[in-house]
């Protein structure tokens, strides 16, 4: 997984995109690209570059979202060249091509690619992947085992919560002790309180 934000400022020029573009190109590791948010550098060319990477078949997740210098033929060229790629979770803006059925298109595509999926993906990468239109979801015996993982500690934590109240109700600390005061309102504090509040009086 390459999230690009993490190692490039937000304007960028072009030519580190393309160089970016060019590496993932001989790339066989990463799986998930965020390339987003990128104000100046991404334009037409870096899309049809990305787009190009993506119809070599090893990115299954891109989020190529609130990149502005992008038209809409573009995205059209783009829309039509996801059905030759693997990408099946993705994200885009969706005000760069408002009153078109981009979106639909889009999303019609990456569908598709997902009920054609072979391989499945890993588990480690697939609990990393999100704001995506739709986030990949754990395989049935993963998301089973996350469960009952989650239960077992649910399990574990309340015996620990209900020693913990007992101790509470048991110590002296937490016992009441009302005083009286004439003239003025009745105290009720802790037992603890109570025995500074009369040393306090001893010492005046």
């Amino acid at each position: 997984m390459l999230r690009l934000k993490r190692y490039l400022a937000s304007d960028v020029g072009g030519a580190v995109l393309d160089a970016v573009l060019d590496a993932l190109a001989v790339n066989t590791r990463v799986e998930v690209l965020y390339i987003q948010n990128f104000e100046k550098g991404f334009d037409d060319h870096t899309l049809m570059k990305l787009l190009a990477v993506l119809k070599l078949r090893r990115i299954w997740a891109v989020n190529v979202g609130e990149n502005f210098g992008v038209s809409l033929p573009a995205w059209r060229v783009f829309t039509a060249g996801l059905r030759h790629t693997n990408v099946q979770f993705m994200y885009a803006s969706e005000h760069h091509f408002l009153l078109t059925d981009l979106k639909n298109q889009m999303r019609d595509a990456i569908r598709v690619n997902r009920q054609a999926q072979g391989e499945p993906h890993d588990v480690e990468v697939i609990k990393k992947v999100g704001n995506m239109w739709f986030n990949p979801r754990l395989p049935k015996e993963e998301a089973s085992e996350a469960e009952s993982e989650a239960e077992e500690e649910e399990e574990e934590e309340v015996p620990v919560r209900r020693r913990l109240a007992k101790r509470r109700a048991a110590s002296p600390a937490r016992k009441a002790v009302t005083l009286a005061r004439p003239g003025k309102r009745m105290l009720v504090l802790t037992e603890r309180a109570a025995y500074a509040h009369a040393a306090k009086k001893g010492k005046t």
